[in-house]
């Protein structure tokens, strides 16, 4: 499948989607008309566009493989449409046919495209009609098929589209427009053709879509690849054109349908590459514009030929061509103070002003206040007497050559007004203004540089200070937010350590009233215990066994009241890791067994209640490990997870059995203790151990939110 299938297909499918969308939309009716067609507005063409319905005569292919036509109606209306092989069967000039299709707006344009094309009949198609540019401008050949004769006066491309070539053809005085489309690279040359009498063929026409804008008026659209025929040639030598003296005694009508004329004068100043002002040998003033470059460079002597046109203050030629003329060239004129000859002229319009010092050396002073702001642009802006003046510096880019804004300077230049040409519907062509044109860098002279205290460099100081201010503010801010939050850190901390010291000052003088009362009297009962029991002699009777008892007893109370004392004299709860805390707690009582501690618990997340529960567990389960069996090495290891803290004390001891180990009747209140405190914190105590493997106690406690430490 070829490229032009593939996309004939995509254009079915979307006629045949736009097609749906438009019987959702009965507003929009079906175009029956090649007039209907052609008055298509961009806002009516928008998607889905509207469908078309027309039988018409195709009275030309423009282009075969894009299957572009052009059909007439019934009606005499002439109207373009892509056809994109909607038929299987060749289309030829002359076939009559039925068109189905949608107009719909496009990227560069509104067209007409053809989703199904039927052949009906055919008749041979007639000549071409030979008509004159009058007879066209009748009105009475619309949408025919024509040729007319003429002599081309002018050439351009479209500025926006640069494939359509727009020609001026005029015949007496009247003239017409024609459009070629140089995307097929026809033969046309656009300057060479300029001046030579032709034979153009092409359809005439009024109101259609050219591209992307609506030309309104008639034209003719030039068909086929070399749709002009040349009748006569300009003469070899253009410059044998009249001189343009007797074109100022005209009319401004009179003036436009003139063949080319010819000056002979000094290059005062010129421009932009195509435009130059040049005084002639009779003192007249006139502006060329160049049909082509180079342009002339300012005090050179040239004779220039161009159709001439005015804009009711001179003659100016267009379409010039220029050589070099014999002769020296006219002295230049002394310079005008711009500021002193406006002063004498007085309150005179700006219009005024501008005409009467077109085509004079100026000489202005004023203060740079524009730069040209990209590759293409050669005028700066001037501003003189509170008025801005454009300086144009095409002629030579190197006169602003380290110009800065602010710069006062002294220009020598060229004055230019700036005026339309005549045309039949303008009485009176607007002045749009004047510029300067420096033909020379040494006509460009800085008379002060700006000061390095600017307006805009103040601002920029400024707005520094005003940001520096903002950042002095919010960094003071942060420093006051952080000495607040480490003040109060440090007053935390400071009541912190004033309440730990007058813990440990009470827990002393609790310490010290124990050891005295209590300890002492503990002490005094062992011995009497221990006196009746030597009196009794046999333990074997009962009252032996009482005594044992209370031995026991006695010596569990007064170790339990030892670990008291020490606690209450000891800094272990002020400890911050809990991996030291026991240690510390264990240290004392280990012997020389070794101990390997790792409890990976936060000190932060445990009261001091709970702390305290934790140390008495652990240290009792150390003491029974090395006590009773005769541990060497004890480990001992803690986690916290999903609110629960558990630990294990592990040892290499002889190891008991569980079932059968002493308890509170024989005196031993080890374990029992321990499994009192774990179940005051709603934990569990998991006891592993069998003679000679050691013994293993894991130990589970849960943690309210009530406990944590703040």
């Amino acid at each position: 499948m070829n490229k032009r299938a593939i996309i004939a297909i995509a254009f079915a499918a979307f006629y045949v989607f736009a097609a749906y969308c438009n019987e959702a939309s009965p507003t929009r009716k079906t175009i029956r008309s090649a007039d209907g067609i052609r008055s298509v507005s961009m806002m009516d063409a928008a998607p889905p566009g509207i469908p078309f319905d027309i039988t018409a005569w195709v009275i030309y292919l423009e282009n075969v493989d894009h299957g572009s036509i052009y059909v007439k109606d019934d009606s005499g209306s002439t109207t373009l449409i892509n056809h994109l092989s909607a038929t299987n069967s060749p289309i030829r000039a002359g076939d009559f046919v039925r068109a189905t299709g949608r107009v719909f707006l496009k990227r560069n344009g509104i067209y007409a495209y053809c989703l199904e094309m039927t052949y009906l009949a055919h008749k041979e198609p007639k000549a071409p009609l030979h008509l004159t540019v009058e007879e066209l401008l009748s009105g009475r050949h619309d949408g025919q098929l024509v040729t007319v004769r003429g002599t081309i006066r002018d050439s351009f491309l479209d500025d926006i589209d640069n494939r359509s070539l727009y020609l001026s053809l005029k015949d007496g005085e009247k003239s017409i427009y024609m459009v070629a489309s140089t995307k097929d690279k026809t033969s046309i040359d656009p300057d060479g053709i300029i001046g030579d009498m032709v034979e153009a063929t092409g359809i005439w026409i009024s109101g259609r879509n050219i591209g992307t804008r609506q030309h309104i008026g008639r034209l003719l659209m030039l068909l086929g690849d070399n749709p002009l025929r040349t009748i006569k040639s300009r003469e070899a030598d253009i410059f044998n054109a009249p001189e343009i003296a007797e074109v100022k005694s005209l009319m401004p009508n009179e003036v436009v349908p003139l063949e080319r004329r010819r000056i002979t004068g000094t290059v005062l100043a010129s421009w932009q590459g195509d435009q130059a002002l040049v005084r002639t040998d009779d003192g007249s003033i006139v502006r060329i514009d160049l049909s082509s470059p180079p342009v002339p460079e300012a005090g050179r002597r040239i004779e220039a030929v161009g159709f001439p046109e005015t804009d009711l203050y001179a003659i100016n030629l267009n379409n010039v061509r220029w050589r070099p003329a014999q002769g020296n060239p006219i002295p230049p004129q002394p310079p005008l103070n711009l500021l002193k000859r406006r002063m004498q002229m007085g309150s005179n319009t700006p219009q005024r002003i501008q005409a009467a010092f077109h085509g004079r050396t100026v000489v202005v002073t004023g203060i740079v206040r524009g730069l040209p702001q990209s590759e293409g642009d050669r005028r700066l802006i001037l501003e003189c007497e509170g008025n801005l003046l454009p300086i144009d510096f095409s002629s030579c880019p190197d006169a602003i050559s380290g110009l800065a804004i602010g710069c006062t300077v002294e220009v020598r230049g060229v004055w230019v007004m700036v005026a339309d040409n005549w045309r039949p519907n303008s009485v009176f062509p607007k002045v749009k203004g004047a510029f300067v044109v420096v033909n020379a860098p040494d006509d460009l002279r800085v008379l002060a540089r700006p000061p390095w205290w600017t307006p805009g460099r103040l601002m920029a100081v400024i707005g520094a200070l005003l940001v520096m201010l903002v950042w002095i503010f919010a960094w003071n801010r942060i420093l006051n937010r952080r000495s607040e939050r480490r003040g109060r850190q440090l007053y935390n901390e400071r009541v912190a350590h004033v309440r730990t010291e007058a813990k440990v000052e009470e827990r002393t003088r609790l310490a010290v009233e124990l050891h005295d009362a209590i300890s002492q009297t503990l002490t005094g009962v062992a011995l009497q215990v221990d006196s009746a029991a030597m009196a009794n002699g046999d333990d074997s009777n009962p009252v032996g066994a009482f005594l044992k008892t209370s031995r026991n007893m006695l010596a569990s109370c007064r170790r339990e009241l030892k670990d008291c004392l020490w606690d209450l004299r000891s800094r272990t709860f002020e400890e911050k890791d809990m991996t030291e805390a026991i240690v510390r707690t264990i240290g004392p009582h280990k012997g020389a067994a070794a101990a390997s501690v790792r409890f990976n618990v936060p000190r932060e997340r445990l009261s001091e209640s709970m702390m305290h529960t934790i140390l008495s567990i652990v240290r009792e389960l150390v003491v029974n490990a090395i006590r009773h069996g005769k541990a060497t090495h004890v480990w001992i290891a803690g986690e916290h997870h999903n609110g629960r803290i558990t630990f294990s004390v592990r040892d290499n001891g002889c190891g008991f059995d569980a079932a059968l180990a002493p308890g509170p009747q024989d005196g031993h209140f080890g374990l029992q203790g321990v499994r009192e405190r774990v179940n005051e914190t709603g934990g569990t105590v998991d006891i592993a151990s069998s003679p000679g493997d050691g013994t293993k106690v894991t130990v589970s406690i849960k943690i309210e939110t009530s406990q944590i430490s703040q």
